[in-house]
């Protein structure tokens, strides 16, 4: 099973990447490969943040408000990192580099936080989860809403 959904912002570390275009911040859970990933479009160049399920120690979806969601992701261990390359004219494959956050916070910043909308983060994860008893096992849901 895969969930796959866009987000609006990225963050590891201080080091934040932000939407600018349709599908340029990606998030995919790939339940027979057991993998999640965050792919990140910026010009001509695709990239790649890839982790294990097994590498999670905790999730927690926040939800802050009627429209906006927040899932932050607790790591044991740095994730993977890749480049995607051109093989031939109509294939491309990823290719592993080394980390792209500024100044590599991701292999040392094992806290990843995802926001995104609400009726996507609300929707989405729950297939994921009842589908994988580690996830499952490691989710956490809040949801808070402050009215003044």
């Amino acid at each position: 099973m895969r969930v796959i959904f866009e987000a609006d912002r990225l963050k590891i570390g201080s080091w934040t990447r932000l939407t600018l275009n349709h599908a340029d911040l990606v998030c995919q859970f790939d339940g027979s490969m057991r993998l999640m990933s965050w792919e990140i479009v910026e010009g001509p160049h695709r990239c790649k943040i890839e982790f294990s399920f097994e590498s999670v120690k905790s999730m927690l979806l926040h939800i802050a408000n009627e429209s906006t969601g927040y899932l932050y992701v607790q790591l044991s261990s740095p994730p993977q990192f890749y480049l995607e390359v051109k093989v031939s004219e109509t294939r491309s494959a990823w290719r592993a580099c080394n980390d792209i956050t500024e100044g590599h916070q991701a292999t040392t910043e094992m806290r990843h936080m995802i926001q995104a909308s609400k009726a996507v983060l609300t929707k989405q994860l729950p297939r994921l989860f009842d589908n994988d008893p580690h996830l499952r096992q490691v989710f956490f849901f809040i949801l808070i809403f402050l009215f003044f």
